[in-house]
């Protein structure tokens, strides 16, 4: 009885899980936010060296 309610249960949750929410669509996502992250904050370390730049100009 109970492997049998088992088997059901995790029939069920293999035929509602969407495509993405496996294991390799969990890295993936993470992968691409990693990318993500990783620009912003070479966005934003270039935007602070231009900002330093420009304020050692002024003091020249």
């Amino acid at each position: 009885m109970k492997v049998s309610a088992a088997f059901l249960v995790f029939s069920f949750v293999v035929l509602l899980a969407q495509p993405s929410d496996g294991f390799f669509g969990l890295i993936g996502h993470m992968l691409l936010d990693q990318q993500q992250l990783d620009q912003q904050l070479e966005e934003e370390l270039e935007k602070r060296s231009l900002k330093h730049r420009a304020a050692q100009h002024r003091f020249n």
